[in-house]
């Protein structure tokens, strides 16, 4: 493993490692345009899914995402607790239960349960790239909770897709040279 500052292991829009190369952050941030654009499409108001796909949508971009870089990957974390959440929220929406503020809890413990394994398994997993996804989770309940019709929450969920990936490509088009490397 390389060495990892702790500035760069905590900040979710930052990468785990100095190792990590510009095609790397390239292939990550494509696939989140692209995830940022499925969602987008798929999901009300202009595609057929209601809005509570939108999170399952975005967890698996992050999968996907992390997936392209392997271990190393800063989106585990993210993926991992947006996936569970995001699966949660389709369950608690297709089924009776009466349990659903449970469900959520227990799904994002335990994709962040997931994930602190990984992380003790040398991956590129921070509390940072955990606990962020929790307050964008807080953040979009909020405003899901309190705007008029769910098409909001699909442009907050596609619109964060897409910034990611947008800081992805322009972070790979950063000179990496060990001159503007060094922390």
């Amino acid at each position: 493993m390389t060495a990892t500052s702790t500035d760069q292991r905590d900040g979710l829009l930052s990468h785990s490692d100095d190792s990590m190369s510009s095609g790397d952050m390239r292939r990550r941030g494509l696939v989140l345009l692209v995830g940022a654009a499925v969602i987008a499409l798929l999901v009300k108001p202009i595609g057929p899914l209601d809005y509570y796909f939108a999170p399952l949508l975005i967890g698996l971009a992050f999968i996907a995402a992390a997936a392209v870089t392997g271990p190393r990957s800063p989106l585990w974390g993210a993926g991992l607790v947006v996936t569970a959440w995001g699966t949660s929220k389709v369950i608690e929406n297709n089924i009776e239960v009466s349990w659903a503020g449970g469900m959520t809890t227990l799904a994002i413990g335990l994709g962040a349960l997931i994930a602190a394994y990984l992380a003790s398994r040398g991956w590129a997993v921070s509390a940072a790239s955990v606990a962020w996804p929790v307050v964008f989770i807080g953040l979009g309940q909020f405003l899901h909770g309190n705007t008029l019709g769910s098409g909001l929450i699909t442009w907050y969920t596609a619109g964060l897709a897409a910034v990611y990936g947008i800081a992805e490509l322009v972070n790979s088009s950063r000179d990496r040279s060990p001159a503007h490397s060094s922390h």
